[in-house]
């Protein structure tokens, strides 16, 4: 009987939990980057929704601005500001401005002039 109840809830939770609260984002590859004090990267296609940058090869606390790049507004900023230190990810959610793929870049800066290299990973 306890077999039945549990695997009656499961469905049930099923159905009413949606589909994206079970979606993990998938790896878009990785990109590396010569940073002095501001950096644009190069443009990369999404689907939307949530997009996922993570930082390695940090020297130091980076500030990270999602973009939008489009032919009618090419440089639409996306949420807020985020701080990147090595090691750790950020995100954007909501990422939907247009039917379609999104065409997204980084801007980046931080507060020495020393250039240094540094590897993100995005996932969508």
């Amino acid at each position: 009987m306890k077999k039945i109840v549990t695997t009656i809830f499961v469905l049930a939770m099923a159905l009413v939990i949606p589909n994206s609260a079970f979606a993990a984002l998938e790896k878009q590859g990785v990109d590396g980057w010569y940073v002095d004090d501001s950096t644009t990267t190069g443009v990369r296609s999404f689907e939307g929704g949530t997009v996922k940058a993570c930082f390695s090869g940090l020297a130091y606390t980076y500030k990270v601005q999602l973009m939008e790049n489009d032919d009618v507004n090419p440089d639409d900023t996306i949420g807020g500001t985020k701080t990147a230190t090595n090691g750790n990810c950020v995100s954007w959610t909501d990422v939907d401005t247009e039917a379609g793929n999104e065409e997204l870049y980084l801007k980046i800066t931080k507060d020495s002039t020393k250039s240094d290299y540094i590897e993100i990973t995005w996932y969508d």
